[in-house]
């Protein structure tokens, strides 16, 4: 949860720093993946 925070404190910057930036996509990249792999799964129960 933290993680999500982050990254939606990020986006809400006006001018984050490509440090950031690529901090966020990073992040987001690892979230979605996560709900991805929990859609997948509950689609083949």
């Amino acid at each position: 949860m933290q993680q999500l925070e982050r990254v939606l404190s990020l986006a809400h910057r006006q001018s984050p720093s490509r440090t950031e930036t690529l901090e966020a996509v990073s992040i987001a990249k690892h979230l979605l993946g996560k709900v991805g792999d929990q859609l997948e799964a509950a689609a083949h129960e």
